[in-house]
């Protein structure tokens, strides 16, 4: 069985990346970040909560990784290139950005309001298009290049 955990290891191994993941606090940024530090990579936690980002960066640390916190409420987008840049000097650049951060407000099509659509695309589409623009320059100006992985998910009842 050493054969195929080397292998993993191997293929999954981050040693030495930097990554940012948006709306780590919880849920499955949260997993994402830990799994990227799991597999060797220091990660740059954002989400608006200071209280859960913080709890995350204690689990981050415990894998033997740095943790960088940014709490930022993402619907600011002038807040975002400074949250970019204070999480690539913090961590020594970005590699991984992880776009997760997203927000559902059930309604009916037929009864959703401008403010819940408004709400809505301001976090899932804006938010996530500006993060990749600021990692992306920073990416770009590493001359290393990086990866940018757009995630959605969706509820339904």
């Amino acid at each position: 069985m050493g054969e195929p955990e080397t292998f993993q290891k191997k293929l999954f191994d981050l040693t030495g990346k930097k990554a940012v993941v948006t709306g780590a606090g919880r849920g499955i940024g949260k997993g994402v970040a830990l799994g990227l530090a799991n597999a060797g990579a220091d990660i740059g936690l954002v989400s608006r909560s200071e209280s859960e980002l913080n709890a995350a960066a204690e689990l981050v640390r415990a894998c033997g990784r740095r943790a960088a916190v940014g709490a930022s409420d993402l619907t600011v987008t002038s807040d975002i290139a400074p949250l970019v840049s204070g999480l690539a000097k913090d961590l020594g650049g970005i590699d991984i950005l992880v776009n997760n951060a997203g927000v559902n407000i059930p309604q009916d099509s037929v009864d959703v309001t401008e403010v819940a659509w408004d709400t809505v695309m301001a976090i899932n589409l804006k938010a996530a298009f500006f993060m990749a623009q600021a990692v992306g320059k920073v990416m770009i100006d590493q001359g290393r290049g990086g990866r940018i992985i757009n995630m959605t998910s969706q509820t339904g009842s």
